[in-house]
């Protein structure tokens, strides 16, 4: 029987986060410029994480896990103040919603 804080379902636990945080991180072509400092921030921070999850190292690969996350959010926030007008307009979370058919 595997113990729940043992390392390895911890870092069981990180890869599945990571996966969600790359598909939450993907988007559509032309959404956003590739050369973005933010965006570049975003990308070396899961590079990190995945170099993190295959040392094996749970506490390490939690610590790159909550960098990555930041890191989106602050990217999600500002591409979202952009998208409406600027930085002081917040959007409910019915208003950043994509649909593509």
């Amino acid at each position: 029987m595997i113990a729940v804080n043992s390392n390895c379902s911890r870092i069981d636990a990180v890869k599945a986060s990571a996966n969600q945080l790359k598909i939450q991180f993907s988007k559509p072509p032309g959404v956003m410029n590739g050369s973005s400092p933010q965006l570049k921030a975003v990308e070396n921070d899961l590079q990190a994480l995945d170099v993190s999850i295959r040392t094996g190292d749970a506490k390490k690969a939690e610590l790159a896990l909550s960098a990555a996350e930041s890191a989106v959010r602050k990217l999600d926030s500002t591409s979202a103040a952009t998208d409406r007008g600027g930085p002081g307009q917040s959007l409910s979370p019915v208003q950043r919603l994509d649909v593509y058919a």
